[in-house]
């Protein structure tokens, strides 16, 4: 009987480690984002959703490489050796994101052919209060500036202005490209920004409906729908934005990091459903197509009372 003995910690010997995540990953790799909440309705039907720590936002960056055998080997030995709770830096060569800080746990690898391998690994941010660096958010890598008159916007442009009290409600979206000036500025009597979810998805999207009512199981009987609240029908509906700009990704990852997973908005649907909708994002992903091409999907919940607190 042979025996062979070697550091069970280890799969990979004889190599050249790296120490830090350098390899680029492949176009495919994708971003899902999602809020841990106490989330509940009240005995009259509306809803809250109460961040559980600072850290509430998570992130999980589920990114692809392609690789020769050599660098395979490095990329999991150098993911092994985190032990899957010891902090791994990446910074998105695509410069979409901040440089962040995550645990990887798990990894996958296609064997492709001798020297054609791909490695999937998914790394998790799980300690990052993205709120608290308000000025300029923890994780999309978006330039952000005053308002200026005089000066020429784009569409999807996203600018900070002093406009209330609370510094979180102070960003501003461009919804159309023009020259700025005193009368639509971000607070003018006719603004190009705004701070609704004006956003327009690329292809159609589906939602449904459940009516909320309670039944009554009549013995021997019948059962009976009985209306419990005035607000029956909010809606749930997902909203896919394919093969999206740099600009418009970044502005929309911007905005919906800006609510945190559990701050109300303002959608306007552009669909049979005419009046605007007061919701929160409770999650969202990102994916990389390629150059200056996005795919985003993002969840939509109604919020049945239909306001937006404000402190301003």
């Amino acid at each position: 009987m042979s025996e062979l003995f070697y550091n069970r910690n280890q799969n990979i010997s004889g190599i050249t480690p790296i120490t830090s995540l350098t390899f680029i990953p492949e176009y495919g790799s994708s971003v899902s984002f999602s809020h841990r909440s106490n989330s509940y309705e009240t005995n009259n039907g509306y809803m809250n959703s109460i961040p559980l720590s600072p850290n509430s936002l998570i992130a999980s960056f589920d990114l692809r490489f392609k690789l020769s055998e050599s660098e395979t080997q490095q990329l999991v030995n150098y993911v092994e050796s985190g032990r899957g709770v010891d902090m791994i830096e990446f910074s998105d060569p695509s410069n979409f994101y901040k440089t962040i800080s995550g645990t990887c746990d798990n990894y996958s690898i296609s064997h492709l052919n001798r020297n054609n391998y791909e490695v999937s690994l998914s790394l998790q941010v799980n300690e990052l209060p993205n709120l608290f660096n308000w000025s300029g958010m923890s994780f999309v890598n978006n330039e952000l500036d005053p308002w200026l008159d005089a000066q020429s916007y784009p569409k999807y442009k996203t600018i900070y202005q002093a406009a209330n009290t609370s510094k979180l409600d102070n960003f501003f979206y461009c919804s159309g490209d023009h020259s700025s000036n005193a009368t639509n500025q971000p607070t003018g009597t006719a603004s190009i920004w705004t701070q609704e979810f004006f956003f327009e998805p690329s292809f159609a999207f589906q939602n449904s409906v459940d009516m909320a009512v309670a039944k009554n199981e009549l013995k021997n009987s019948f059962i009976q729908n009985v209306a419990t609240r005035k607000h029956l029908s909010t809606l749930q509906w997902e909203y896919d934005f394919q093969n999206i700009s740099t600009e418009k990704a970044k502005a929309i990852m911007h905005f919906l990091e800006n609510k945190g997973g559990y701050r109300r908005f303002i959608v306007r649907p552009n669909s049979v459903y005419n009046q605007p909708k007061v919701c929160i994002a409770p999650s969202w992903q990102h994916t990389w197509n390629f150059d200056n091409s996005h795919s985003i999907r993002v969840t939509l919940q109604e919020d049945p009372l239909g306001v937006v607190p404000s402190d301003s």
